[in-house]
């Protein structure tokens, strides 16, 4: 047999699997687009939760027909322009100080830099009994930044998994640490949900 013949009959052996790869990628590209775009609605600010279900379930039936069975150019124009339609009412979701906040997170830190020396306003310091009995207490300190001596990264797992809630602590050579933390700000009545809170369904708050 030639070198053009062991070439030419090698190809539909690399051919096949290029094809299940860009086949594979293609079903994981729309799948993702659709998922996105349904949950999106779905937790969108829309007035009404059996709207925005009726809404997120009529795109996901459109979605599979337009992406997976109908597969035409007009269809997937279509599908395109209501995906776009979907990320302007995400991006049209605006954050807002004024709700009623879960006593934890009610009062926003501020932070005051002058030279080396640093404000921290609304420092919380709360006298914990439990997690749910509490005196709320907030504080002024100051701290200079060339004191700074170290710093803490810690990682807290609250339930198994790969989900954890992260914390950094400055530590000074005169001074108690400063911990930050970048929390959900949830409203009186919320609880956490870590899928919703990828749509903008929670405000963040730095705890200091």
């Amino acid at each position: 047999m030639t070198l053009t013949g062991v070439r030419s009959s090698s190809m539909p052996r690399l051919v096949k699997p290029l094809a299940w790869l860009w086949s594979g990628l293609g079903f994981l590209f729309r799948f993702l687009l659709l998922a996105w775009a349904t949950l999106a609605l779905y937790w969108s600010d829309l007035p009404r939760a059996w709207l925005r279900l009726a809404l997120a379930l009529t795109f996901l039936a459109f979605g599979i027909y337009a992406l997976w069975f109908k597969r035409t150019p007009k269809a997937y124009l279509l599908f395109a322009g209501l995906f776009f339609a979907v990320v302007a009412l995400y991006h049209s979701i605006q954050p807002s100080f004024d709700r009623p906040w879960q006593t934890e997170v009610a009062v926003l830190p501020q932070a005051f830099r002058d030279g080396d020396r640093v404000l921290l306003k609304n420092f919380r310091n709360f006298d914990y009994r439990s997690t749910t009995d509490f005196t709320p207490h907030y504080e002024s300190r100051e701290v200079s930044l060339s004191d700074l001596t170290s710093l803490d990264f810690y990682i807290s797992y609250w339930i198994p998994g790969p989900i954890a809630h992260t914390f950094v602590t400055f530590n000074f050579n005169n001074a108690p640490p400063v911990c930050i933390s970048i929390e959900a700000r949830r409203e009186i009545g919320q609880g956490f949900d870590p899928l919703s809170s990828l749509f903008k369904q929670f405000g963040l708050i730095y705890v200091v």
